[in-house]
C-alpha cells in the first residue's frame, strides 16, 4: 500500500523587482489625464504615489526563489507564506480574520481615499 502525503502551501510575495513597475510608471505616462474629470485625476495621482510606496518595498526574484526553494525542501512548513513582511501585512491578516472582508474594503478605501478627502 502506498501513502501519499500532499502539502500545500499559499505563496503571497508581494511586489518583485521586475519589469512590470517599470513599464507601468512608462506606461501611465502616455496617459492622456487631461480627459479625466478632476475626482478620476485626483485618485490617479493618489493611486500612482501608493505604486510607488508599495514598488519600493518590492523584493528581488533571487529572495522570492530562496524561500520557494525553502518551502520545497520542507525547511518551510508553513500554509501560508508571507515572503514580504512589509507588504500590505496588515491587511493581509484582515482577509484572514474577518470573512466578509469589509474590514480589508476598509482599509484599502483608507489607504486611497484618504488623502482625497484631505484635498476636497
Amino acid at each position: 500500500m502506498f501513502h501519499f502525503v500532499s502539502r500545500y502551501t499559499l505563496l503571497e510575495p508581494g511586489p518583485i523587482d521586475t519589469l512590470l513597475g517599470e513599464n507601468a510608471m512608462e506606461w501611465s505616462k502616455t496617459m492622456d489625464s487631461g480627459a479625466a474629470d478632476e475626482k478620476t485625476a485626483k485618485l490617479q495621482a493618489i493611486a500612482g504615489e501608493k505604486f510607488e510606496e508599495l514598488v519600493s518595498k518590492k523584493m528581488n526574484s533571487i529572495e522570492v526563489a530562496a524561500i520557494v526553494k525553502e518551502i520545497i525542501q520542507g525547511q518551510n512548513t508553513n500554509f501560508r507564506c508571507l515572503t514580504n513582511v512589509e507588504f500590505l501585512n496588515e491587511e493581509i491578516a484582515t482577509k484572514l480574520k474577518d470573512s466578509s472582508t469589509n474590514k480589508s474594503i476598509e482599509m484599502t478605501k483608507k489607504r486611497f481615499f484618504e488623502k482625497q478627502k484631505d484635498n476636497k
